[in-house]
């Protein structure tokens, strides 16, 4: 016996306890989450489906960037066929209506006139106002008025065909008494006088509202004709134009005249025998169908005076005059109005 039983003689071995037949199982992670598929369903055809709309996806993203590409061709086009016509419109104004700006030399060549000096405002030689007016015609009335800030600059009169120098007033303001008016001195001082003045509003005038005739080479001009004022005073000139030329000219035109105040009259006359042969009056059978008719107005006279009714008449039905109301008697010749105590009530005495 062993030395432990020895000493503990009332211990007892422990008996032995079996092994277990079942084996201890180790925790498996999960499997990883599928896509929930319906009944009948498999993996195979769910991803056939999300192929499906991935490239329906990207088959509309590119339809819509082809739209937007179209429609951004069809904007840069409108935009170009709207730019040339555009252009087109300039060209076309250019060309008919638009002027071209007046040239530097054309400004420097007028305000060197007039080419002598001796020839007063009043009767420039025919050469200046040919050359001036032939230059205005080209010009804007903006232009115009830039044509007499350079001369006065120059030390001229405003008025191209004047050979004086412009008047120097020191006050800023000029009032007239025998106009009963106030203007500016800056005004004034572009002119020599009013008379200057007077011409060259006239040509502005002529330049804002333009009348136009066609030219030798087809074009349209703008009608241009200077102030007279010869005769001394303005009044009297009635704004006509300026005859330029000798006197030649002034026959010829004349008498150029004379022959179309002919041909009016003859124009007259064939108009009116075209509107008789219309009619069916022209002709001898003609004379025959007219009749004379001779209008001979009626006598007026004065107009019929109404009659005027009598006092009282308006009282009347049917010529009887009614006594009802009027406290008066059938026959009673009393006045209506009279104070009278009888009437058709009794009075009431206290």
């Amino acid at each position: 016996m062993s030395a432990e039983t020895a000493t503990n003689p009332t211990s007892v071995p422990k008996p032995k306890q079996p092994k277990g037949i079942l084996k201890k199982t180790t925790p498996t992670p999960p499997p990883p989450s599928q896509p929930h598929l319906q009944p009948g369903s498999s993996p195979s055809s769910s991803t056939f489906s999300q192929q499906q709309q991935q490239q329906h996806h990207h088959h509309h993203q590119q339809q819509q960037q082809q739209q937007q590409q179209q429609q951004q061709q069809q904007q840069q086009q409108q935009q170009r066929q709207q730019q040339q016509q555009h252009l087109r419109l300039l060209q076309h104004l250019a060309k008919t209506q638009l002027k071209p700006p007046v040239p530097t030399e054309t400004f420097e060549r007028l305000c060197q006139l007039p080419s002598d000096p001796t020839n007063p405002a009043s009767s420039p030689s025919a050469s200046d106002a040919h050359t001036f007016l032939t230059a205005l015609r080209g010009f804007q009335p903006r232009e115009y008025l830039d044509l007499i800030e350079e001369r006065t600059i120059l030390g001229k009169c405003g008025y191209t065909l004047c050979p004086l120098p412009h008047r120097n007033l020191r006050n800023k303001f000029k009032i007239s008494t025998r106009l009963g008016a106030i203007a500016k001195t800056e005004d004034l001082n572009k002119w020599c006088s009013d008379e200057c003045a007077r011409r060259g509003l006239y040509l502005k005038v002529q330049l804002d509202n333009p009348s136009y005739v066609r030219g030798e080479d087809g074009k349209m001009e703008t009608l241009l004709e200077l102030l007279d004022t010869s005769s001394g005073s303005n009044e009297g000139s009635g704004g006509r134009g300026l005859m330029v030329g000798d006197g030649e000219d002034q026959k010829q035109l004349a008498r150029a005249m004379a022959q179309l105040e002919i041909d009016k009259s003859k124009k007259q006359k064939q108009a009116t025998a075209a509107l008789a042969a219309e009619r069916g009056e022209g002709g001898f059978l003609g004379q025959q169908g007219k009749v004379e008719v001779t209008i001979q107005e009626k006598a007026t006279s004065e107009p019929a005076v109404p009659p005027s009714a009598e006092d009282g008449t308006h009282q009347t039905v049917e010529g009887y005059k009614t006594t009802f109301g009027t406290g008066k008697k059938p026959g009673d010749n009393t006045d209506v109005g009279s104070d009278s105590d009888d009437d058709d009530f009794p009075t009431i005495r206290l």
